[in-house]
C-alpha cells in the first residue's frame, strides 16, 4: 500500500495540464488589469477633454454648447466655479473602482 502511493505521488502525468491552468489564469489576471487600465485612461482624457470644452463655453457665455460638452461624458458629475477673470471646470466620473476627474481652467471673456 505504501509503495503505491508512493508511486501515485511520483508520477508525473497532468502535470503539463496542471501548469498551463495556472498560466492561463494569470495571463487572463493580466488581461483584465491591463484592459482595466486602459479603461481609466481613455475616461481621464474623455473627462479632461470635456472639462476642456466646457470651460472654453462658459469663458464664451456660450450656454449651448457648454450644456452640449455636459452632455457629451455620460455619468459624470460637473463642478463650474467663476471666479473674477477665470472659470474653473472640474469633471468627475466615477468608474467601478476608480474617480477619474478632469479640470481645465479658462480666462473669462465677457
Amino acid at each position: 500500500m505504501i509503495r503505491r502511493v508512493r508511486r501515485l505521488l511520483a508520477d508525473d502525468d497532468g502535470q503539463a495540464t496542471v501548469e498551463t491552468a495556472f498560466a492561463l489564469s494569470t495571463l487572463i489576471a493580466v488581461l483584465m488589469v491591463a484592459l482595466g487600465a486602459i479603461a481609466v485612461v481613455a475616461t481621464h482624457l474623455a473627462v479632461t477633454d470635456a472639462a476642456g470644452h466646457i470651460a472654453r463655453a462658459e469663458a464664451r457665455g456660450d450656454a449651448a454648447a457648454a450644456q452640449s460638452a455636459r452632455s457629451a461624458v455620460s455619468g459624470a458629475s460637473v463642478n463650474v466655479r467663476a471666479r473674477a477673470d477665470v472659470v474653473e471646470v472640474t469633471v468627475t466620473r466615477r468608474l467601478p473602482l476608480y474617480d477619474v476627474t478632469g479640470r481645465a481652467t479658462a480666462l473669462d471673456d465677457q
